[in-house]
């Protein structure tokens, strides 16, 4: 796992079962993923590689999706941050199988930023072997920054049944971005479906192991704070 990884995420995984051993990589010369399938591939090692593995977008076009579309019926956008692109690429088979005409927007961070369960379009290059290219043109991208994503998904806790995470507000970046930049090219009617723009966002994890994150990255003012924030100002 990288170095940079929250602790309540690693103490997650450590109580799963007997025999984990949670081991933390930095090293600037290779990543995480990078030093998994080099000590997957020894004697006596095995690594899954969500990555590299067609059973991760089989996955969510086969469950995910029907669930979905099922629930919301065609949307105008479906917003996924991303991480192994293993979503946004099983959400885009189902969507162009079935004849929808919702686009799969996947976000990911700009360079340098830091967000749990995302990567910058770099770390993506480098470390995903799934062909998500052949499904998003660059144009298809989104990106988004790491304190928006902090305190969208934070203000989010005050309307949703549900407290999500960190990613989840890097998702509503991405949506707000994209519908603000279709709004200045005169292209926002084109995203409607009935009469309505409807937009889901997907961001798969909670708060819980992140709770000290959204301590360290959201000051007191910006929590205690009860007036309606200006969200599109946060994405921008």
């Amino acid at each position: 796992m990288p170095a940079g990884t929250a602790r309540g995420k690693i103490n997650a995984i450590s109580v799963m079962g007997g025999g984990v051993e949670v081991v933390l990589h930095s090293d600037p010369a290779e990543t995480p993923v990078e030093r998994a399938r080099r000590e997957g591939a020894q004697e006596g090692n095995y690594t899954l590689d969500q990555y590299d593995n067609w059973r991760n977008p089989w996955a969510h076009k086969t469950h995910l999706a029907p669930q979905l579309f099922s629930a919301t019926g065609e949307v105008s956008l479906v917003a996924v941050a991303s991480g192994t692109m293993g979503t946004c690429m099983g959400l885009r088979q189902y969507v162009d199988e079935h004849g929808l005409g919702t686009r799969v927007l996947p976000v990911l961070l700009e360079e340098h930023h830091e967000v749990p369960g995302a990567r910058p379009l770099s770390k993506v290059q480098k470390d995903i072997r799934l062909p998500w290219q052949k499904l998003f043109a660059p144009q298809d991208l989104e990106f988004g920054t790491r304190h928006p994503s902090f305190l969208l998904a934070y203000y989010s806790w005050r309307v949703l049944p549900q407290m999500l995470g960190p990613s989840f507000g890097l998702a509503f970046q991405g949506a707000l971005r994209r519908l603000h930049r279709e709004k200045v090219a005169g292209r926002l009617d084109g995203l409607r479906t009935r009469g309505k723009i409807e937009v889901v966002l997907v961001g798969a994890d909670s708060y819980l192991p992140y709770l000290d994150l959204f301590l360290g990255e959201t000051q007191s003012d910006e929590r205690h704070t009860y007036d309606s924030p200006d969200l599109l100002s946060f994405a921008l």
